[in-house]
Parts: structure tokens; sequence; C-alpha cells
């Protein structure tokens, strides 16, 4: 996640004699670049990592012997003029407790919350690592002497620390622009939880905050320098550098042009002269996919230093444009997703809604999915998708509508000359795809989706824009909808994600191979088929018991599921499970006899895959080794042929409701 810098307005401004040279100090609050906590105990293992969990322990028990860490990118606040004061944090809190600051040394701050385990960490005891369970322990020759003591806040409140000379010290002494710190706990501390940046869409931040002496160059604030996927209508913005009145903007595709152009040569990169705001939309519609390259020189009419030639930056631009993307919406008006996409609340022949019609806020439901309630399970890009809620068992149709006006992609679909519209789809195993049929309407053309309803997985919808009749250089109307094609309708819900424009639509993998669970031949005792209405076809696998000796070797075939499938192409494959844990215990053995993978395993030449989620709701997972450090997606490789595919219990507890095999293209996500 890329680093947000939060600026406060001037509040300090000391004249220098002659009035021209000024110093100040100004607020400034910085979101983490990394987060996340490591543990040495049962549940997160020294080899365990949990960077993007929404939570950070900070614990010395013996089910929790938990440290965190937070690391941020300083570099933009730096100059050889700065120095920071009254550094301090501010925290969103879970559950109190007292929190013990130490930095990590400069050698060792580079962390990834990706990757960091115990195992692997700076700053804890871990050459070797102690028992798991044993109390926490700190190798202090990582870290700096104590900088700060707090106390984190309570539940859903944010609070900050005091100041702390100390922490204003170690910042001010970094040469590299990261900053990183271990959060610990007191001994026996077993009350201390702090959200993360994963929380709630960043609302869980823990901010690094304080004054600093802001550079006499400008500072980017967005696109941040090297950005990626940057839409095509982005407005630059920067913070003027803090002696300069006005700026020369340079924007181009070639980095020796921006760098060397000047207002003498131009360079046909010179796009903004002498202006006075912090601001710059580039007038021309930028390409899909290509690199910008820009600078910014802060220019004084009566300052002696003038100008101040600034660094180049560069981003990119996605090669889509967004549509819509259900990412704007809350759940207060005027900003709701029924704002803009009319449904059938009024209209009595139309069963559609637009988003949940009656959610529960007080369980934390909301008009639409949203990441941090449910992880993934019904949401394929960004943090929130929309629940097309349809009724067609009286309405002939289910349909809802928006302007083009209140999207984000205009009403040309030509410029940049895209070909494809893309969007998002997951059924769910209780719609009914005899009886009803999703389709968009593009202005008045209807196009139909052909894919099954009733599946819930996530899969791309490409409509080719050179196939339409419709004037798609005036686009005013955008509808989904769900028809009634069966003597009777029904009732049910599709998940809808990220409408974009591409230049090329994404390439889908060229193999996918779909299994229900529940057709297991043959399946043995003590795994066992149950009948849920919420599944793929009804039904699903798992165990309430597992076979005596399961968790040290595969008691194979006893407690197993085999499954024949045919290889086409031949290749690289990743095995995925709609799965879900009924019990603590909820591992499984998996294998494919003459497919090899690039993980090592367990001794058995089993994967002993030990990842299952929720216990509320299903959810798709890449089988991963546990046996590897990391837990690694397995890479299964396999020529065409015919293959058995083998499930055995090793814990009780687990419950597989469908499973897909998936060519791991390179031009594909590759898995679910």
């Amino acid at each position: 996640m890329c680093k947000r810098l939060i600026f406060s307005v001037l509040v300090i401004i000391l004249l220098c004699a002659g009035g021209n040279v000024r110093a100040a100090l100004e607020p400034f609050e910085i979101s983490p670049a990394h987060d996340g906590h490591v543990g040495n105990d049962e549940q997160l293992g020294p080899d365990d990592n949990e960077g993007t969990a929404s939570a950070m322990y900070i614990r010395d028990i013996t089910e929790r012997r938990r440290v965190s860490f937070v690391s941020y990118d300083i570099s933009e606040l730096q100059s050889p003029q700065n120095q920071f004061s009254g550094v301090y944090f501010s925290c969103y809190g879970a559950n109190s407790g007292t929190i013990i600051v130490y930095g990590v040394i400069e050698e060792l701050d580079e962390i990834d919350e990706t990757t960091i385990t115990w195992n692997n960490a700076p700053g804890v005891d871990n050459d070797p690592a102690p028992e798991v369970g044993q109390p926490v322990a700190l190798d202090h020759n990582d870290l700096t002497p104590e900088l700060l003591r707090f106390s984190s806040p309570g539940s859903n409140v944010r609070a900050s620390s005091d100041t702390s000379q100390a922490l204003t010290d170690f910042i001010n002494s970094d040469t590299d622009g990261i900053v990183t710190f271990i959060f610990a706990p007191p001994t026996s501390q077993n009350n201390c939880i702090i959200r993360t940046k994963d929380w709630d869409g960043g609302v869980g931040d823990v901010y690094l905050g304080g004054m600093f002496t802001p550079p006499p160059t400008a500072m980017v604030i967005n696109p941040t320098n090297s950005q990626t996927e940057v839409q095509r209508d982005i407005v630059l913005s920067w913070r003027t550098g803090y002696y300069a009145e006005l700026n020369n903007v340079y924007m181009g595709t070639d980095f020796n042009d921006v760098n060397q152009a000047d207002p003498q040569s131009p360079m046909d990169v010179l796009a903004s002269e002498g202006q006075a705001g912090s601001t710059f939309a580039p007038p021309d519609v930028l390409e899909f996919g290509q690199q910008y390259y820009w600078r910014i020189d802060g220019t004084s009419s009566t300052h002696a230093d003038s100008p101040w030639r600034g660094a180049v930056w560069s981003f990119t631009v996605a090669d889509y444009a967004i549509v819509e993307g259900f990412e704007d919406y809350n759940d207060y008006q005027p900003d709701t997703v029924f704002d803009v996409w009319a449904d059938g609340f009024f209209d009595d022949n139309n069963g559609s809604s637009a988003g949940y019609g009656e959610p529960n806020f007080a369980e934390g439901e909301h008009y639409l999915e949203t990441r941090y309630v449910n992880d993934s399970v019904t949401i394929e890009l960004g943090e929130q998708s929309l629940p097309l809620c349809y009724d067609n068992s009286t309405a002939t149709y289910s349909e809802i509508t928006a302007n083009v006006a209140d999207l984000s992609g205009g009403h040309d679909w030509t410029v940049g000359a895209p070909e494809a519209l893309v969007m998002w789809v997951r059924g769910e195993p209780r719609n009914n795809a005899d009886t009803d049929q999703l389709y968009v309407k593009i202005n008045d053309e209807k196009l139909v989706y052909t894919g099954d309803i009733s599946v819930p997985q996530w899969r791309q919808w490409s409509i080719d824009l050179s196939s339409l009749s419709t004037d798609i250089t005036n686009v005013t109307q955008l509808s989904l909808g769900m028809d009634r094609i069966g003597a009777t309708g029904s009732r049910g819900t599709v998940f809808i994600d990220e409408i974009r424009l591409y230049k090329t639509a994404p390439a889908v993998s060229s193999e996918q191979i779909w299994i229900e669970a529940e057709a297991a031949d043959p399946l043995t005792e003590p795994l066992k088929i149950f009948d849920d209405i919420a599944t793929s076809g009804g039904q699903y696998i798992g165990s309430e018991i597992s076979p005596v000796g399961s968790t040290d070797n595969p008691v194979y075939p006893e407690g197993s599921a085999s499954y024949t499938f045919e290889i086409k192409t031949g290749g690289t494959y990743v095995v995925s499970f709609l799965d879900r844990s009924y019990l603590d215990g909820d591992s499984v053995w998996v294998r494919i006899p003459g497919a090899t993978t690039q993980t090592s395993n367990h001794e058995s030449g089993w994967v002993w895959f030990d990842v299952f989620g929720s216990t509320d709701y299903w959810r798709w997972e890449n089988v991963s080794s546990s046996t590897d450090s990391q837990d690694p997606v397995v890479l299964w490789t396999m020529e065409p042929g015919t293959y058995t595919l083998d499930i055995a219990c090793r814990e009780p507890g687990a419950a597989i409701d469908a499973i897909v095999i998936t060519r791991d293209d390179e031009t594909s996500d590759g898995g679910i």
C-alpha cells in the first residue's frame, strides 16, 4: 500500500531578517508502509505470517507471544534543512494496553509485511527461536533503547501518545528514508490489540505524526512516485516548495527530456509555466499503459536562490479506464449506491435492489459487500462490490440503471481506443440459471451474460465494443438486470465488481476444471457428504473426526476423496478449494500422483494444507504447503493426460464445497 501524507495548514511562521527567508514548522501525519505482528505461540507460529491481518497483538501470555512492527517511508519529508520535532504515534484501538516502542537499527529497517515472521524478524530472539509459547524475548542488538511507552486506546477509539524526544531524535538521525519500530508488550500483558492499515479501508492506520521543516523543493502528493495503474483523468498535485511563489510544470514520456528541460529549452515538455496553483490537469488524454515523467520547479521573483529544481517523478497509466468501481459509496445519503443506480424500490414491476435493501448495520452489514467484513469471498477487486438483488417471482424483470454522467468513464467510450468493456460477475448457488438471465444494457442495447449465475466464483465478462450497434461516442445510460426467461422467475443475488474499459481485455486462464467436492469416487469414512442449500450443488464434504495418526502421515485410503480429471493443455496449475472451517483443527492432505511441485512438501509426498479460514462463510483458497516456510501456493506441473486428485483427512473440521484446477498462465491471475 502506498504511503499517504496528510498535510495540515501552516501553524508557525518565523520571519527572519530581510523578510525573504522564512523558517517554519508544519504538522505531518503519515501512514505506515508496512505493519503487522509476529508470534511464537501455538496459534501464530514462528514461521507464520499475518501481514494483512486487520489487527496487531502486543501480548505476552502463553496463547499470545506477540510483538508488532510498523515501518514508515519518511523520504518525502526529509531534506537537508529539515528537523523533526514533537513526534508521536496515533493508534486506533481494539483492546487497550501498554505499548513499549523500540526503533529498529538502520541496517535492518527494511521489512516486508507479506513475508515477516518471528523467525526472520529483526529485534526478536530467533537465533534460535525459543520454544513455542515461551515469554517474548527481544534481541536488543537490533534495537535502540526504549523510545516511548504509552497506553493504546480502547475499542474503536483513536488516540495519540505523548510526544517523545527520544523518538524524535531517532527519526532525525535517519539517513535511508525508512524508520521501523517494534511495539513490544510488558511482561505477562494480556490485553493490547490495535488496528492496522488493512482494517476498514485504512481507518486503522497507526499514524506517525509531529512537526517538520518543509523543504524548499516541491513534494509529490498525487500520484505518488512510481505509482502504477493511474487513471487517465489524473490531476497531478504536489506541495509547493516552501519559498516558491509560482511553479513550472514539466511532463512527458521521455525521462531525459523532462530531466533536462528549462524555460529557455522547453523540449516540448514544459506543460505549464509560472502557475500559482499546486495542481495540474493534463490537457490531453493520457495513453493506456504509458509511463509518464513529471517535474515541478518552484520560482520566486524576490528570492536569490530561485528557481528550486524539483526531482523527476514518474507514474504509469493503467491499461483500463474505470466506468464504475463501486468504491466511492457508503451507507449515508447522498453517497449510497442507490443514489446513483436507480432500482425497483418505487416500481412494483421491477424486482431489483441496488445493494442490500435492509442491511443489519448493528451486525456490521452494509448496502454493499465490503472487504473488511468478509475478506474477499464476494469482492474481486478493490474494497467493495455490488450485490445485485433480484426478485422475478412476481416481476418480469429486475433492472438497475445509472446515468453515465454520474459514473467515472465519461460519455465517449472511444477515447483512447479501448476494445472491450469488462466486468466481473459472481453467482450464488441458490440462483436459478434456468429461470433468470443476467444482462447489461448500454444505452438501449441489451447484451446477455452466457455464464452460470449459480456458480460461486468470480468470472470475467468481456464485451467486444466493436460488436455494439449503439453509439459508444455518446453513452448516456448503463443498466444491469436480470430477465425472467422461464415460465416462472426466482429470486437471488448476483455480485458485480469493477466495470472497466480496456485497451485489450485481460486474458483469462486457457484451462480451468470445475469439480463438485461431493462427486468424489471413491469417498471413504470419516469423510462424508453433508447437505447445505447455500453450497454449490447443495452439498459439500467434511469430517467430524479424523483417522488415528492422520496428523503425522496420510492414512490413505481411510478418510479420503478422489477425483479423476483430464489435463488438455499441460503446464503449471493451481488447485483451489471453496472451503470453510468448523473446528480449530481443519487441515487436509492433498496430492496429484504423476504431477511435480515446486514445494518440498511432507516426507510422504503429500501436501499438508493448513490454511483454512473463516467459520462464518465459504471462501476460495489456493492449496498451499504448510510444510514449507511461508505456506507458498503449490504449483502443480502436469503434461496432457488423465490424473487423480486425492484429498485425505488430517484433522477434523475442514469442509470443501467445490474444487477448481486452473492453468497458471503468465497472462492470468492464476488460481482463484
